[in-house]
Order: structure tokens, then sequence, then C-alpha cells
């Protein structure tokens, strides 16, 4: 599980890199950083956080973002994490 954290933060840094650069990045890279603020400040992450995730992913989701690999990416490491924890998305 801790290897997997520590893809989502690597994929948050690549998005971060992009958004400097590419408007489209940002605001998948706001909500990565947010998530994996989340996830790594919570002692006992539950279903009111799982939903905010899911808030945030959507957020973007329903926004213009670049929706590349990157995000993608982040995704399938979000959703491992979560069913890890016993939570679906």
């Amino acid at each position: 599980m801790e290897e997997i954290f520590r893809g989502m933060v690597s994929v948050c840094e690549y998005l971060e890199r992009f958004s400097i650069t590419k408007p489209l990045f940002v605001p998948e890279y706001l909500a990565a950083k947010a998530i994996n603020e989340m996830i790594g400040s919570t002692q006992r992450f539950n279903h009111q956080h799982a939903s905010k995730v899911c808030d945030i992913v959507n957020e973007v989701e329903n926004a213009e973002h670049y929706d590349g690999s990157g995000w993608f990416d982040y995704k399938i490491r979000l959703r491992r994490w979560l069913e890890l924890n016993g939570f679906t998305i």
C-alpha cells in the first residue's frame, strides 16, 4: 500500500511539472495534491474521506482538463489504494 501511495505522489509531481507551462494540467495537479495531502495526514481514512476524494475526482472530470496518461495513471493508483483500504469508487 505504501508503494501505491509513493506512486501517487510521483504522478502528482509529474502533473505539477506540466502544470507550470500547460494550464490544462492545473486541475489534475491540484486534485492529486489535495487527495495526497488528505491521505497523508489522515490517521483513520473513513467513508467521509472517500466521499470527498470522489467529489474531487468528479470535479476534475467535469471541468476542462488535459485528461492524459498522467491523470489516468493517478486514478488507477488511487482506485487501487482505496480498494486496499476497503473502499470503491
